[in-house]
């Protein structure tokens, strides 16, 4: 109850309703001040004055429960104590009758300061205001020393024109009262024709004395009022808006985006969830590091220079200490990412386990009932640190390896060519994305059904009602009350169902399912290693390809040592391994490069601390064994490791064919469990060997050469197997993921098709 009171004070909607109703109200006042329409319309105008007060009233009310158990943040806040007793007094007239007669300017008057609500609404009136009262105390200084100078110029005034013009000049008082208007109005009045001034120069008195006089006067008075009070309240505004983000000042949001900590990761994250948000009306994202607060604005600034809509706040603090923390609240967030790599990007784990138990006090003592707000996401690098952050966080969070993950994809994307393309596509937010929605019209159907019903979505498991998850469930699974769709669109609001079930297809009679067996010439090169090697290892061996041989080549004798180790203990028998030099074209030619079908380049990051220098030698060996398969007309699926994301944007768009693993995909990752937490285990079914996982068949699998069919057609081709199908595959080499299923379009030789379909051949 409390989560949606809050979620209600929060909305754009909300604050957009009261924001027009502050605005009606100053109408309405306005209006009052016409007789002729008071006297015809004056019990509409009292019923509009009424509504209007109890609206305003509502939206104290929400305010008040949303900080229930923050009640001194209200009583400090003088916005609220200002919108209160403007409320309070506009009451009055109900318990007090003679009120309203007798205090009828009053009541008048605050009706029309409900105008001033405005300034709370706009934020760059709100910054104004603010910096009017904390140059106060400047002012107060300000005012003495003009007071001084009136009081000079006063008592000059008097004894140079008191004895010609007694009136303005005959005293103290009346001189600064006469300095008074001659600052607004100008002196020239008191030049005229008869006055005391003019007097005194008709008896002698030098007009260079009464032209200093004045001149000084309004000089002095213009510097002080225009130069020191400008000064002071442009200072003051500036200062505002500094202090605005600043870490002492609390978060007052809910359903944010908490990021905790800083490294190079936290642009592509940001990038990430601003296409992730870009439909969100009030989006999010809140920032707590131990860094400069400018720096980390002139960073971001520079790598993301616009946010649209999304609101960023950022917080200077050690993430880590309790009292900093609770000013971003993370209870209220939607999710909290923690990074846990430094600006270098190694791993911090003792750090992340810190954060952590941070994290759970400031929950325990928020005292919440739910957890629905409280996603935590961090990535921890050493498998018992993961198991013990896993025991602190409960259920509370999702402990992630995304070293883990990028071994599982480079793995998949290295023995599956074109798989790459589709990975990009579901872990990013460029094209069509996995989502857990509700669809209440499946109820009652079964999956196989699901398949049919949707035109521009690709149905993939259920989440059930029991929380746990089904992908490519039996395809009599029927979809009960209260169960979920996993499914592949392009955006949460384009999942629609379009297709009547009865919908007979004519294209389904051109399915001519053949053998779908794979070719046993499954040749592999690892060249390069670091500790990634391992887990890339143990998914190649368990994946079940047949007669996949594997040989590795590292430049280090340490490595080799290290892979015969991993050899001999898990009894690879399939997997050979060398050292040799890797760096230079001649180098890779003597490798016979043309008998492997696959091929990994990992990062030597083990070996050299730069990761700029680390990429730079990973680049010029993807380079190098392209220009060995053009020399030698070979074809081999190609998988490379890169550590900076400058590097990945600038391989991925050279090297369009190859799979760049780098840190956009990983933050992409990151990026989408901490929109859904569920994806998780999602996609870790869908990366890893066991259960179900994506492939890329050949599509005249299931279909003749030049056929005119639809995605239907494909839909059910597949289903015909126990497969999904996501998409397709060009035989120009373009992905087509999640296509419309009505359109039609011809069967190529050299065309895939992308499905989900269960590993049988998956070794434990």
């Amino acid at each position: 109850m409390i989560d949606k009171i809050i979620t209600i004070r929060d909305s754009r909607w909300f604050e957009n309703i009261i924001f027009g109703v502050i605005i009606f109200a100053g109408i309405l006042v306005g209006l009052e001040t016409y007789p002729e329409i008071v006297s015809k319309h004056n019990s509409l105008l009292k019923l509009l004055d009424n509504l209007v007060l109890w609206i305003f009233v509502f939206e104290l009310v929400v305010r008040i429960i949303a900080d229930y158990n923050k009640p001194l943040r209200l009583l400090t806040d003088g916005w609220f104590i200002f919108d209160f007793i403007i409320v309070a007094v506009c009451f009055i007239p109900y318990f007090v009758p003679e009120f309203h007669t007798n205090f009828f300017v009053i009541l008048r008057l605050a009706r029309v300061l409900r105008m001033l609500k405005l300034f709370e609404r706009v934020h760059n009136l709100k910054i104004i205001i603010q910096s009017l009262l904390r140059s106060i105390p400047s002012m107060s200084y300000v005012i003495i020393l003009l007071l001084m100078q009136f009081y000079i110029f006063a008592v000059i005034g008097t004894d140079l024109f008191g004895k010609y013009e007694p009136d303005s000049f005959g005293s103290i008082l009346s001189s600064m009262k006469t300095l008074f208007f001659v600052s607004f109005e100008g002196w020239s009045w008191v030049y005229d024709e008869g006055s005391g001034i003019k007097k005194a120069l008709d008896e002698g008195m030098s007009d260079a004395v009464v032209v200093t006089y004045f001149i000084s006067f309004v000089l002095l008075a213009a510097m002080i009022f225009l130069n020191l009070f400008i000064g002071i309240l442009t200072s003051e505004i500036g200062e505002s808006k500094l202090e605005e983000n600043k870490s002492f000042q609390t978060v007052y949001k809910s359903g944010h985006t908490l990021i905790l900590g800083w490294s190079q990761q936290i642009f592509a994250i940001l990038d990430n969830l601003l296409i992730a948000n870009q439909s969100e009306s009030r989006a999010s994202i809140v920032i707590l590091a131990n860094k400069s607060k400018q720096e980390m604005n002139d960073e971001i600034s520079f790598h993301i220079p616009d946010f649209k809509h999304v609101k960023l706040s950022i917080r200077e603090g050690i993430p880590t200490n309790l009292d900093y923390l609770k000013v971003v609240r993370p209870e209220f967030a939607k999710s909290v990412i923690i990074l846990s790599q430094d600006e270098q990007g190694k791993h911090d784990d003792v750090n992340t386990i810190k954060q952590i138990l941070a994290l759970n006090h400031a929950w325990n003592e928020s005292k919440h009932n739910s957890d629905e707000h409280f996603n935590v996401i961090a990535d921890l690098d050493d498998n018992e640190n993961a198991k013990m952050a896993k025991e602190l966080i409960g259920n509370n969070g999702i402990i992630i390896s995304t070293e883990e993950m990028v071994a599982k994809i480079i793995s998949q994307a290295a023995i599956n060519s074109g798989l790459s393309k589709i990975y990009e596509q579901i872990i990013g937010f460029d094209g069509s994305e996995i989502y857990i929605a509700d669809e209440p019209k499946l109820i009652g159907k079964s999956f196989y059904e699901s398949l049919f019903i949707y035109d521009s979505c690709v149905p993939i498991g259920i989440w059930t009602k029991d929380g746990s998850i089904k992908i490519n469930p039996d395809y009599n699974t029927i979809f009960e009350k209260d169960d979920q769709v996993i499914i592949l669109s392009e955006d949460d609001s384009t999942i629609k169902i379009k297709r009547k079930k009865d919908k007979i297809d004519n294209y389904f009679n051109k399915i001519a399912l053949k053998d779908n067996s794979e070719s046993n010439e499954n040749n592999l090169l690892i060249i390069g290693w670091n500790h990634k090697g391992e887990l890339i290892l143990n998914e190649l061996v368990s994946s079940g390809l047949s007669k996949l041989n594997i040989h590795i080549i590292t430049d280090s004798q340490d490595f080799f040592d290290a892979i015969s180790e991993i050899v001999s203990e898990n009894n690879f028998s399939n997997i050979s391994y060398q050292t040799g030099k890797t760096s230079l074209r001649k180098d890779l030619i003597k490798y016979n490069i043309s008998k492997y079908q696959h091929i990994i380049v990992l990062s030597n990051y083990n070996e050299i601390s730069n990761f700029n220098d680390c990429d730079s030698s990973t680049i010029l060996k993807i380079i190098n064994l392209r220009l060995i398969q053009k020399e030698l007309q070979c074809n081999f699926n190609l998988a490379a490791e890169l550590l900076i994301r400058e590097n990945e944007k600038l391989v991925s768009a050279q090297m369009a064919g190859d799979f760049i693993v780098g840190p956009d995909i990983v933050s992409a990752y990151i990026a989408q469990i901490s929109e859904d937490k569920r994806l998780f285990e999602v996609y870790n079914e869908l990366f890893s060997n066991y259960g179900s996982e994506i492939y890329v068949r050949e599509l005249n699998k299931y279909f003749e050469i030049n056929s005119k069919i639809d995605f239907y057609a494909v839909t059910e081709a597949c289903s015909r197997r126990n497969e999904i199908a996501l998409g397709y595959l060009t035989s120009a080499g373009k992905a087509v993921v999640n296509p419309q299923k009505s359109d039609v379009f011809t069967v190529e030789d050299g065309m895939k098709v992308y499905v989900v379909a269960i590993n049988t051949d998956y070794k434990n």
